[in-house]
């Protein structure tokens, strides 16, 4: 294999501390994901009432994570129909607004996941313009009508960690919504604390003294 010759690094304490910020971001990201996925798969689970043998299709090698979630989905939504639970149309058209929003960034996060993890990754090398390595490279094309294109991906470790901050807001919208879900066997909370349709958007809160938020968050500039 020929050897390349890479640009000099002008400065190695801050390049090493470049480096290694990007290999923490990214496996923080990872890490962040597959909780949220997991998220999705345990609450599944736990409508279908715990049962150790209902649980064994949840960790065949197909489940990925967006089959995970459909059947999250799908669960959720049949269980609020039980006559049994008497949850007026309303309420259940809310748990739908909400679970498409969750829908719509779990698919967008599971379809940069495989972006990200599916590219090449050029980590620590420098270059003429970035000799200290202050971004990476990620070299992931797609064929297109116009030919190969470049996939938009990040290039900078505070992109990555924003990645994952938005793994962990699904994850905890995921695990509120389930536990907002009426049980006769276990308590829940209602779902009018937790969740709320202000300004055309659905949106959460933690608590009842903290403010609703949506998903994904609001940018600074938008608040």
């Amino acid at each position: 294999m020929p050897q390349i010759l890479l640009p000099q690094i002008t400065d190695f304490e801050a390049h090493n501390k470049n480096t290694k910020e990007q290999y923490a971001a990214l496996g923080q990201f990872v890490v962040a994901f597959e909780m949220m996925v997991n998220e999705a798969r345990t609450c599944a689970m736990n409508l279908l009432d715990g049962n150790a043998l209902s649980d064994i299709p949840f960790h065949h090698p197909v489940m990925t994570a967006k089959p995970i979630f459909e059947i999250f989905r799908a669960l959720a939504v049949e269980y609020l129909t039980r006559l049994t639970l008497n949850v007026p149309i309303k309420e259940r058209d809310g748990f739908n607004g909400v679970l498409a929003v969750i829908a719509s960034e779990y698919f967008e996060l599971a379809s940069m996941r495989n972006t990200l993890l599916h590219g090449t990754w050029f980590v620590g090398w420098p270059r003429d313009e970035d000799p200290n390595s202050e971004t990476f490279i990620l070299s992931k094309f797609k064929p297109t009508k116009k030919g190969l294109e470049q996939e938009d991906v990040p290039k900078y470790a505070f992109e990555l960690l924003a990645l994952k901050d938005r793994c962990e807001d699904v994850r905890t919208w995921i695990s509120s919504l389930h536990f907002c879900i009426p049980r006769k066997d276990a308590p829940h909370q209602p779902f009018s604390e937790r969740f709320a349709f202000i300004d055309g958007k659905w949106q959460f809160r933690v608590a009842a003294d903290m403010p609703f938020e949506t998903l994904p968050r609001r940018s600074p500039e938008q608040s």
